[in-house]
């Protein structure tokens, strides 16, 4: 566990994950389609499958390569998505909207009130967070030393 990189050893970094988005383990995920692409529109084909968009599974660095985007299946409902995140009608999980404080889950703050989206609250100690402070942002976890070449 740690709060920040100068916790870990010289080669690693202090990282959080959301649930939904994986440690990649310092090697790429094979991509789940075999469509590659540069837009969502271009996973729109039937052959992509319903509700493909274009991103990463997971950014992960192998040899400084990364790989490109890959049609990946989109979010259909807000459950698919990390906390305090939503799934827009792009499918797509975005930061979730608020207009007030309370609209947020713990360790998380409502940004640019009234029209803001929620994001993750800034700390300086463990303290100023109901979770954990994991480089200067509150958490629901403590944070991880990974090697630093894994995203």
């Amino acid at each position: 566990m740690c709060g920040a990189t100068s916790e870990c050893e010289p080669t690693k970094d202090c990282k959080v994950y959301a649930p939904l988005r994986p440690i990649c383990g310092g090697k790429c995920e094979a991509p789940v389609s075999a469509f590659g692409c540069h837009v969502d529109a271009d996973c729109a084909g039937a052959s992509a499958g319903a509700n493909m968009i274009c991103g990463l599974l997971c950014a992960c660095q192998n040899d400084g390569a990364i790989h490109p985007p890959h049609c990946i299946p989109g979010c259909t409902t807000n459950a698919d998505c990390n906390p305090s995140e939503a799934c827009n009608a792009m499918h797509h999980c975005a930061s979730a909207a608020c207009t007030q404080e309370s609209d947020c889950l713990a360790n998380f703050a409502c940004r640019d009130v009234p029209s803001g989206t929620c994001a993750p609250k800034l700390c300086k100690v463990a303290a100023d967070c109901p979770g954990f402070c994991v480089n200067g942002y509150c958490s629901g976890t403590a944070g991880q030393c990974v090697d630093a070449v894994t995203q």
